[in-house]
């Protein structure tokens, strides 16, 4: 098995979160940059390749710039990766050639169904179903149910404790619980 530690993981799924937001880059980005880091990790288990915890930075890094290259409009270049992200710590040369790593171990197939999409699923449905003026301010309640939503559900990303959930049931969860918060809100409550 790999030699990563959950805390190396954690620390990873955090600072991309970081990066994702500094960097412009769309909500769908992180979580599928962490579907990339993960699976990745997997893969290469299941391999039978070793992976220790210095090997985490580099893969995370190429990740994110997958990730930004798949989704974004103006996506992440591996000059910029390199100088502003991996702080020069990785050459952009070692950043493209793990890109076609990556690209190999997966066969070219990419486009991975990410906790993000099935967020944004039931969002929509929930956003078509609930009934009008269930509240005075229904449009912004329900904008920032999903906003909460959100947050929980990378939250919930960063820990190694809901890796092995499906990523339906952390999205409608992490909706139950933003419910649950800003019914409890005296300030949202109503």
């Amino acid at each position: 098995g790999h030699e990563v530690t959950k805390e190396y993981r954690t620390k990873m799924t955090d600072w991309m979160v970081e990066v994702c937001t500094s960097f412009k880059c769309t909500a769908r980005t992180y979580f599928l940059a962490v579907q990339i880091f993960d699976k990745y990790l997997t893969r290469l288990k299941h391999q039978g390749r070793v992976l220790q915890n210095k090997d985490v930075h580099c893969i995370g890094v190429t990740a994110m710039y997958l990730a930004s290259k798949y989704e974004d409009i103006f996506p992440l270049h591996s000059k910029i990766v390199s100088d502003k992200i991996a702080h020069k710590a990785i050459a952009s040369k070692e950043i493209l050639k793990k890109e076609g790593e990556f690209l190999n171990v997966f066969d070219f197939e990419m486009d991975f169904i990410t906790h993000f999409d099935f967020h944004q699923t039931y969002a929509d449905k929930l956003g078509r179903k609930l009934p009008k003026n269930v509240c005075s301010n229904q449009a912004e309640y329900l904008s920032l149910l999903l906003s909460h939503s959100l947050l929980l559900l990378k939250m919930a990303m960063q820990n190694n404790s809901f890796t092995h959930q499906s990523p339906s049931v952390l999205a409608i969860s992490a909706l139950y619980a933003a419910t649950g918060f800003l019914k409890n809100s005296k300030k949202h409550n109503q």
